[in-house]
């Protein structure tokens, strides 16, 4: 799966040229700056869902092995959000909407889109967690259609 991946996400010259164009029209000249989750099994990095999208990406370009918290489902709330104690928040204290991308395969997507829009890599800091991170109790994002911003 992860080769198909890699294989369907190369970009045309013409294609790298509108994405770059889109990032300066929004105003991102900078490189993300991002937060890395480590607990003693595994490690994801946590990107804001507008950055993805910015960068071409959507939930389906990556695995079952990366979590979002927020998403759609059916029934009498149209966006449900799940918190875990470390999930970012607004200046008004609500949550924003970001995807965790396991570090095996699914970060490599992001970093290599990041790199070919930006010429470096996005601004990481590290968090390492001694217990199991509630990253691994959100809903997985392979699961998700749709996605708000």
């Amino acid at each position: 799966m992860a080769v198909h991946l890699q294989k369907s996400l190369q970009l045309t010259k013409q294609q790298k040229h509108n994405l770059r164009n889109r990032v300066q029209a929004l105003g991102e000249t900078q490189p993300h700056t991002l937060r890395y989750f480590s607990d003693p099994g595994h490690g994801w990095l946590e990107v804001p869902v507008v950055k993805l999208v910015s960068l071409g990406l959507h939930f389906t370009d990556f695995s079952e092995y990366s979590y979002t918290n927020g998403v759609y489902e059916s029934g009498l709330k149209p966006f449900v959000w799940y918190r875990w104690s470390h999930g970012p928040m607004n200046e008004g204290g609500d949550p924003i909407h970001v995807v965790y991308l396991e570090e095996d395969c699914d970060a490599a997507i992001y970093l290599r889109r990041h790199r070919e829009i930006y010429s470096r890599d996005p601004i990481i800091t590290d968090y390492g967690l001694n217990d199991e991170a509630g990253i691994r109790n959100l809903p997985p994002i392979y699961s998700t259609a749709e996605i708000a911003i």
